[in-house]
């Protein structure tokens, strides 16, 4: 067993979101991993393990639960495996608890492909702003603050400035309460740049996690959603790069790809990483 930290979404040192790194943890208890991820104290920590059907196995800790699929702590444990050359460029898949997906192996960065998307109820306006410590009118009328996954349930709000993603004033307590009735990970909010680029900050004070610097698994619901309600031109291949962690001082670049052929639309959400560190 071998412990590294790796910083996804980000190819400059200092940026990115950290992900703990285990690799061949396949003798490692439940128990055990759960608590190394407690004490390594990272959003998510990433397992490896041996995997008949795939390249590995990975499974994914929270500091307080597991989680079913983590895009940066993906990106962290395949970019990770390829800087110890253990694998090669090429087209791989992966076993996770949310099915086998395929990841993408470049020279510079890692795509993993996002699980199907699922679109769920819409959220009260005043209930969500009201969390996020902002007027009502503060949020972007259309489309309406929504769950969607691809791969976890994310709520999908929208804000109108930079200025107000800056300074939102999250009320933790309020949105652990939601998150948990409505049985999703937390809140993806976005605004957009004076260019027109995305912005993004997460919240999932229920996983432990009171705000994370890149988040993968929702930049691909947060695509999906951009997408189906017009606000990305629709084609058979749309690649945008979205923005997170600028307030936080860890700048993360989250690129999207979808693949559209005119019954599904794949998502794939990845990026390169940096500073690599052993633990043992």
């Amino acid at each position: 067993m071998r412990k590294y930290t790796v910083n996804a979404f980000s190819k400059i040192p200092g940026g990115g979101n950290p992900a703990g790194v285990v690799l061949h943890a396949d003798l490692l208890k439940e128990s055990e991993m759960q608590q190394m991820a407690e004490e390594l104290n990272f959003s998510e920590t990433a397992f490896i393990m041996a995997s008949e059907n795939a390249l590995c196995k990975i499974r994914y800790f929270t500091p307080v639960e597991e989680v079913r699929l983590c895009g940066h702590a993906t990106i962290a444990s395949i970019g990770l495996m390829k800087h110890l050359k253990l694998i090669s460029d090429g087209i791989h898949q992966i076993e996770t608890a949310a099915g086998l997906l395929t990841v993408l192996v470049h020279p510079d960065k890692i795509m993993l492909q996002m699980e199907e998307p699922n679109f769920f109820e819409s959220m009260d306006r005043h209930l969500i702003s009201d969390s996020l410590g902002i007027e009502v009118d503060s949020l972007l009328e259309h489309p309406s603050p929504q769950i969607v996954s691809t791969g976890l349930k994310d709520l999908i709000v929208g804000v109108k400035s930079l200025e107000i993603l800056r300074t939102l004033r999250p009320d933790f307590k309020k949105i652990t309460d939601i998150s948990s009735k409505a049985d999703m990970a937390g809140y993806h909010v976005y605004s957009y740049g004076a260019d027109g680029s995305v912005y993004m900050r997460n919240f999932a004070p229920l996983l432990g996690i009171q705000e994370e610097s890149a988040t993968g698994t929702a930049s691909g619901a947060l695509a999906v959603y951009l997408y189906k309600y017009g606000k990305l031109p629709k084609s058979s291949e749309t690649t945008r790069t979205f923005f997170q962690g600028m307030f936080m001082e860890r700048p993360s670049e989250i690129e999207i790809l979808l693949r559209d052929d005119g019954v599904n639309t794949k998502v794939f959400v990845g990026g390169g990483v940096s500073d690599i560190n052993s633990l043992d």
